[in-house]
């Protein structure tokens, strides 16, 4: 019944009957497993609010995973924003895994929205590797001296070299001298023929 009202309200399915499917295998209740499904799809449904209409599937349930982490519908607009040619799937993820963290959601979405607006899913990728590799940040400058550390990292494109005007071609001096040359050939009276009066 869930999953056939998400489908009429065109939210994805599969994210859906994943989650029932784990909660089985883990011999989770049956009525614990239904709250949990429930609660997604109402999660979806608000994340494709946020996200808007174009938002795929990937990104809805993205999103509807880090509106259960804590985050705001501010915050996913915020972030679709600073993704306005791509999708925002990986820094919703990334954001996610912040607030699992315990980071507070105002910081958390603040650090990937900053990072998000200036960088490629690369970079936010090497964050989420920091954060494993050097733990939480114990404070909001920390997490923002890790974002701008990243930053950093991040190969600089090299400027385009000028471009000169096109220049005009100069006439050609062998085709100037062949036409020269012909012309006072033509005009030149030859040595059998003397030049009419």
């Amino acid at each position: 019944q869930i999953v056939d009202s998400a489908r009429l309200r065109r939210l994805p399915t599969a994210p859906l009957v994943n989650r029932a499917l784990q909660g089985a295998a883990r011999k989770v209740p049956g009525p614990r497993v239904v709250a949990l499904v429930r609660a997604h799809a109402d999660s979806m449904w608000a994340a494709r609010e946020a996200l808007g209409a174009d938002a795929g599937p990937d990104e809805i349930d993205a999103g509807g995973s880090a509106l259960r982490a804590g985050a705001s519908r501010a915050s996913l607009r915020s972030l679709r924003s600073a993704r306005p040619s791509g999708t925002a799937i990986t820094a919703l993820v990334v954001l996610t895994d912040l607030l699992s963290r315990g980071v507070a959601p105002v910081d958390a979405a603040s650090a990937v929205t900053s990072l998000a607006s200036r960088s490629t899913d690369a970079a936010l990728l090497m964050f989420q590797g920091a954060l494993t590799r050097d733990g939480t940040p114990e404070s909001r400058e920390r997490l923002q001296a890790m974002v701008e550390g990243v930053v950093r990292q991040i190969p600089r494109q090299p400027d385009a070299p000028a471009r000169m005007p096109d220049e005009v071609p100069a006439p050609s001096l062998r085709g100037a001298g062949s036409a020269g040359a012909q012309s006072a050939n033509e005009s030149a009276p030859s040595a059998g023929h003397p030049a009419r009066r």
